[in-house]
């Protein structure tokens, strides 16, 4: 009988010390919130979205040079092209050709709204000159520093220019009269200003 008892007592240590290892294993230990990352854009993706805007930088320059806003298709999409397009006949209706030369162009931010959608920050600046169409004759100009926002859609594996708005206008310096019609939508077109800085005229 002892010997009973004693195999059942023994039998008993055994299962407590189970338990007593089993709640150690138990034990959670405190977890560490995850801090949510934005998410990256992909190199690749930043590459093509910069070489694009440069790229449409480059032909809105040439388009207005040469009044004709076709050379965008492949940069930029259609809805962008008229955009561009009216504002070169509104200025051509009052017998002016604008030269606009992107002096300065540096895409910063992108950032990837959707696989096909990107927004992307960049910082230019623009000698906006304004001559009569008959003899060339300059009759205005200005330097123009801008926020640009731009909005990329990818269109057939190309990213093309869809929207801009200017975020930052600053006007450096400015010949000719003081109308700041025939600048808006100069270059780029503009399709709302949320800053607008001061003006320096010579």
């Amino acid at each position: 009988m002892r010997f009973v008892y004693g195999v059942v007592l023994l039998a008993g240590l055994l299962l407590i010390a189970g338990c007593g290892d089993n709640a150690k294993k138990e034990t959670v230990e405190p977890t560490v919130p995850a801090v949510k990352e934005e998410p990256k854009v992909v190199v690749a993706k930043e590459t093509e979205a910069r070489e694009a805007i440069l790229q449409y930088t480059s032909l809105v320059a040439q388009g207005y040079a040469e009044m004709n806003m076709a050379v965008l298709e492949g940069a930029a999409t259609a809805n962008r092209v008229a955009k561009v397009a009216s504002h070169m006949e509104a200025l051509k209706a009052r017998g002016l050709k604008l030269l606009a030369q992107p002096e300065i162009v540096q895409p910063t931010t992108v950032r990837e709204v959707s696989a096909d959608r990107l927004t992307v920050v960049s910082d230019e600046k623009w000698r906006n000159s304004y001559v009569s169409s008959p003899d060339d004759r300059e009759t205005a100009a200005d330097d123009t520093m801008y926020r640009l926002n731009y909005v990329l859609v990818s269109v057939d594996g190309r990213w093309l220019v869809d929207e801009i708005s200017i975020e930052k206008e600053r006007v450096v310096s400015m010949t000719g009269p003081d109308d700041l019609e025939r600048r808006v939508d100069a270059s780029p077109v503009a399709e709302s200003v949320t800053e607008e800085e001061g003006v320096e005229k010579k």
